[in-house]
């Protein structure tokens, strides 16, 4: 199977259950353990609402634990890539957010990646997964716009497929889609909810996730915060991972082509308007779309874990 091309855009905040908004680090953890599936040519840390900042470190310490079960994941598939590597594609996004923050003087070391990324000598379109506000992506596309030739813009926005969870922060994802409407780009307002609602529920809780993830499983699994907050629907607790359908989407094994929405998968399932794609109408139909998957992708999330001290 050919590797999917992946840049993910993060508002990681903490590496704590007891500060910040930890579900982002726990999204990040299952990640690594997808990255032999994967080449992750980015991982960018964007503006977050929780001390208005940016933090690439909390990026690098979740990398340095990866590091520290690699030879172990190594063991079981070659192609996890090295720790160094990962670090090496790191970058600070604008720790300002607004679309004041978007035009001439405002390309971040994220938005020049991702130019730099697209750009390169390769075939396969580039995954941008939107774990928070996509000012960067915007800042990219904008800057390619308006100092390319519309010829050159079009190409480059023809390799770009976008898994946005929601519309975060500054209205940017608004901005992409009504002034870009030939962008490939997946919205997911509700539908990313069903990874923590709905579903086979005792595989959230905060006891599978201590005695599967947490406990007895290296440092990786040592990091993973057992999350405890919530959401317009009440308290979450164990598993939120908010973001991690976006992921799902492109490595779930059979289900679906990331390239039809519509087929639908471990991400989601969504429907089609133009190059655009959205929830389904019923909210509990879109959350759904993933929670019915959950038996699946927990026993493959516990099954790589376990890979960790193998």
């Amino acid at each position: 199977m050919t590797k999917r091309r992946v840049i993910v855009l993060t508002d990681i905040s903490t590496l704590y259950s007891t500060q910040g908004e930890p579900d982002d680090t726990q999204s990040l953890i299952r990640f690594l353990l997808y990255t032999n599936e994967l080449d992750v040519e980015g991982l960018i840390a964007t503006y977050t609402s929780h001390g208005h900042a940016v933090h690439p470190e909390y990026i690098h310490a979740v990398l340095d634990a990866y590091g520290q079960v690699e030879e172990n994941l190594r063991r079981h598939d070659p192609a996890y890539p090295a720790q160094e590597a990962l670090h090496a594609v790191v970058r600070a996004g604008n720790p300002v957010c607004g679309l004041d923050q978007l035009g001439p003087g405002h390309d971040t070391e994220g938005s020049e990646w991702i130019i730099s990324v697209v750009d390169r000598a390769d075939d396969r379109p580039v995954w941008v997964l939107l774990w928070g506000g996509p000012l960067d992506l915007a800042q990219a596309v904008w800057k390619v716009c308006h100092t390319r030739s519309a010829e050159e813009a079009a190409r480059f926005k023809a390799r770009l497929r976008v898994y946005a969870i929601a519309d975060q922060y500054d209205g940017s994802g608004p901005w992409l889609r009504q002034n870009h409407p030939d962008i490939f780009y997946i919205t997911s307002v509700a539908t990313f909810r069903g990874m923590y609602r709905g579903g086979e529920t005792q595989l959230l809780t905060p006891s599978w996730v201590r005695g599967n993830i947490c406990e007895g499983h290296g440092a990786l699994g040592g990091i993973y915060p057992v999350y405890e907050g919530g959401d317009p629907w009440g308290r979450v607790s164990g598993i939120k991972e908010g973001d991690t359908p976006s992921f799902l989407y492109l490595v779930d094994p059979g289900h679906g082509d990331p390239e039809d929405p519509e087929a639908g998968n471990w991400g989601g399932r969504f429907i089609r308007k133009g190059r655009q794609f959205f929830d389904l109408p019923d909210p509990q139909q879109a959350r759904d779309s993933v929670a019915i998957w959950r038996s699946e992708f927990q026993n493959d999330f516990q099954r790589r874990m376990d890979w960790c001290m193998e």
